[in-house]
């Protein structure tokens, strides 16, 4: 087992903090953790956190293997298979870097985009989020596709045709319907360590709470027109977000534990009701038609349940901004 060694390179501070979820990853970790400290051929120091989230195929020894190698990547272990959201609460306690970015342990990282972004970051201290553009990779084929168009169609707007664009996340409101992935965005430590950053405890959607996070808590919020990662995709269906079972269900408690974040917070409640009650919507409209049909009775039950905490004034303000159709739907699956 081989691994870059840096120890006389390492700094009790590190440039960026990279924390990475791994659960059955083995065959990829040793490589992440080559590209990641290689970011020192930028005068970047980098502090890789693995955290094995119960595997059964040998990453718990690669991981314990690459810590040794380098004091530069650290280690921890769950008993267990928790979600990948646990399991970045456990390395974000770890990070200790100014920046700090949340990975998959199978992706590749864009290493010459990273300096650019913490420069622009180093240059204006209020940029505590950065949101880059993202590819995708067919694990079968390797045949490299763009990121979601949604994801894309929001950026670009956004960016209104610059390379680059900052503001505060009020004015980026609408990069909350973003596809919720952790692996596009570069956080500030010590602003997002105040705020109280975590993601969710649900194995889909765990991501959710994170993305919304890392949107709302930034003083200013960071866009450039550049691809920081490339994440891969199976049309095996391994991936979480390919499974229909009852796992799916998840994604209401998902739900609920953003609202709650969002009701500990009456300013953003009202503020982004429209886009929480427009998010549920789609999610429900895209995991519907492809849930296992004898699930689809507790699904329109635990949608129900969600809609009941909707406040009537949310309501009043959703149909009046211009989402009529939105209000409607809602008003006729609670009648119903």
């Amino acid at each position: 087992m081989s691994a870059p060694e840096d120890k006389g390179n390492s700094k009790s501070c590190p440039d960026l903090s990279v924390v990475v979820p791994v659960y059955n990853a083995a065959q990829y970790l040793e490589k992440l953790a080559e590209d990641f400290l290689a970011l020192r051929e930028y005068n970047i120091s980098c502090q890789c956190i693995f955290v094995d989230d119960g595997s059964s195929d040998g990453s718990r020894e690669v991981i314990s293997d690459l810590a040794r190698s380098s004091e530069s990547i650290v280690s921890a272990f769950n008993g267990q298979n928790r979600g990948a959201g646990i399991a970045r609460n456990v390395g974000w306690r770890m990070a200790t870097g100014r920046y700090t970015l949340f990975f998959d342990a199978d992706d590749t990282i864009h290493r010459d985009v990273v300096p650019q972004v913490l420069a622009r970051m180093d240059m204006h201290p209020t940029l505590d989020t950065a949101i880059l553009f993202y590819s995708r990779q067919k694990r079968e084929t390797s045949e490299i596709l763009g990121m979601a168009r949604i994801d894309q169609d929001l950026l670009l707007e956004c960016l209104g045709g610059r390379d680059e664009a900052m503001g505060p996340p009020n004015a980026m409101a609408g990069l909350l319907a973003m596809n919720n992935f952790p692996w596009n965005k570069i956080l500030r430590t010590e602003r997002f360590r105040q705020a109280g950053l975590k993601f969710g405890k649900t194995q889909v959607h765990n991501d959710l709470l994170g993305h919304w996070h890392a949107l709302l808590h930034a003083r200013q919020v960071l866009l450039m027109n550049k691809t920081l990662c490339t994440h891969r995709v199976s049309k095996s269906g391994s991936n979480l977000t390919s499974r229909f079972n009852a796992d799916r269900l998840q994604m209401f408690a998902a739900l609920s534990e953003l609202l709650d974040f969002l009701e500990d917070r009456p300013e953003w409640s009202r503020m982004y009701a429209r886009q929480f009650w427009g998010l549920a919507q789609r999610m429900v409209d895209w995991a519907g038609p492809r849930l296992d049909p004898d699930l689809k009775t507790r699904f329109d039950m635990q949608y129900s349940d969600l809609l009941c905490r909707i406040h009537l004034a949310d309501l009043a303000r959703i149909r009046t901004q211009g989402s009529g159709g939105l209000a409607k739907r809602i008003v006729n699956h609670l009648i119903r």
